[in-house]
């Protein structure tokens, strides 16, 4: 009930402040109509808006148009073909015409389109996991080398590293044999297998 009453409260000073037509100061074009800026209706279509912000922008052009309001006319006339040439945000300019009622939802969808990621949040994602896990790999290879080089100079790693690698060429050795005699194995059960069918 609090909550209804609040909406309607906050629906007739936006209709007092703003009027009937529905334009917000600080969304799309503010306080006018952007159809109005360009000259065009609501009807016309994308290229006909072109048009009309081509003309307009090389009249109003602060280096050719000399008046005081040069800039502020031009930087309205780029706001106004910015809302108009997206479908999406064209879209919901109209709707916020027809809807002026709507107060906060126009916020909501205005700022949803200018500050809304233009990239796939899982691309984004994709590509940091990426460069930490290349950025892992580098690190802990220089490490690894490092540890190794130093563990070569020093005369009493150097015993040491010695006979690791021989005793993991024992165990190299040991599983290549191993492999040898279960291959042997496996050849022989087949052969028996297939004697014993025939």
């Amino acid at each position: 009930m609090v909550m209804a009453v609040v909406q309607l409260t906050t629906f007739y000073i936006v209709l007092l402040f703003y009027g009937v037509q529905g334009l917000v100061p600080g969304l799309y074009c503010g306080d006018t109509n952007c159809y109005d800026v360009l000259g065009v209706t609501r009807d016309s279509e994308k290229s006909e808006i072109s048009k009309s912000y081509r003309r307009l922008a090389i009249k109003y052009h602060p280096d050719r148009y000399k008046g005081a309001d040069a800039e502020e006319k031009f930087r309205e006339i780029a706001t106004a073909y910015e809302t108009l040439k997206n479908e999406d945000e064209r879209s919901d300019y109209d709707y916020m015409l027809d809807h002026p009622e709507e107060y906060y939802y126009h916020y909501y969808q205005f700022y949803r389109r200018r500050m809304a990621p233009q990239v796939d949040v899982r691309i984004v994602i994709g590509a940091v996991i990426a460069i930490i896990s290349i950025v892992q790999y580098v690190s802990w290879y220089q490490s690894y080398h490092s540890a190794i080089s130093y563990a070569l100079q020093q005369a009493r790693y150097r015993t040491q590293v010695s006979i690791i690698q021989v005793t993991s060429n024992y165990v190299v050795l040991a599983v290549t044999r191993l492999k040898l005699l279960l291959r042997k194995l496996v050849y022989f059960l087949m052969t028996e297998s297939y004697a014993s069918q025939d």
